[in-house]
């Protein structure tokens, strides 16, 4: 599963982000966008909405060559949604701080590396599953952690320079 996690996040890094030109919507629930609106597939449109169907700000769509991505705050945490071109929901990215984990996924952690702290989460839903890339950190050593299924597989392991 660990290894399924990479191409969620090559996509997320490798997108091509062209800065907001159009503008939607009233006041508390405008949307911004890279292209005009005819260019928005309804259907990632409509499966956003449902997916993600409240406390939705700062909506921000962006058409690329893989699909649409809409960046988003929820809950005072920064989202990322992806769909493909056809508008089908692949995945959602959520990032936030690690004193903020659900706690089944943080006992486990703390369970096996109590010597380090959470410091940073990137939360990867897929529509069915919620999985967690995790980054921990203690005086010598930083790791990047891949939890899912009651599992945990080391993914980066870095020497700590930076106390």
């Amino acid at each position: 599963m660990g290894l399924a996690l990479i191409p969620a996040l090559t996509f997320a890094q490798q997108e091509n982000v062209t800065t907001a030109a159009y503008r939607y919507g009233e006041p508390g629930e405008a949307f911004s966008s890279n292209v005009p609106l005819n260019e928005l597939n309804i259907h990632a449109y409509k499966h956003f909405h449902r997916i993600f169907s409240s406390g939705v700000t700062a909506e921000y769509w962006v058409k690329t060559a893989d699909g649409y991505q809409a960046s988003f705050m929820q809950n005072d945490r920064q989202h990322k949604a992806y769909f493909d071109r056809h508008g089908y929901f692949r995945f959602s990215l959520a990032y936030y701080e690690g004193k903020d984990i659900p706690r089944l996924a943080g006992e486990l952690i703390r369970l096996r590396y109590p010597d380090y702290r959470i410091n940073v989460v990137t939360e990867i839903y897929d529509g069915e599953k919620t999985s967690y890339l995790v980054r921990v950190v203690n005086a010598t050593n930083i790791k990047t952690l891949a939890v899912y299924d009651g599992q945990i597989e080391v993914m980066e392991e870095m020497v700590n320079g930076g106390r």
